[in-house]
């Protein structure tokens, strides 16, 4: 009976763990439009982070249907992607990595 009980604690416990991992992300992800430099921005598909507003290093990836905030703005290197050709690079962050994402693949969050 004490080792059923034992187990039973540590679940509980294992399970309210939990729950206080998942707030920080969640909270990072609430930010509010008025605390965005230029926009709040959602990700039409998966989007290569780059080093800078070109066909650079990739840095990671901000997912489809990730909220971000629009930081920067630039020109850069021409693409073709989300069926539109463009030179426009917003920088965000996302999952903890900053960098330039397509502009044409973002839409108002």
């Amino acid at each position: 009976m004490k080792r059923v009980l034992s187990t039973s604690a540590a679940l509980a416990a294992f399970a309210l763990a939990g729950v206080g991992l998942a707030g920080p992300a969640s909270a990072a992800q609430v930010q509010s439009a008025a605390s965005c430099p230029i926009s709040k921005v959602k990700a039409k598909e998966n989007l290569k982070i780059r080093v800078s507003p070109t066909n650079s290093t990739t840095l990671g990836l901000m997912l489809k249907g990730a909220v971000s905030c629009s930081f920067d703005f630039k020109a850069g290197t021409t693409y073709t992607a989300c069926g539109a050709r463009d030179n426009h690079y917003s920088k965000i962050t996302s999952r903890g990595i900053t960098g330039w994402v397509v502009d044409t693949c973002l839409l108002p969050a």
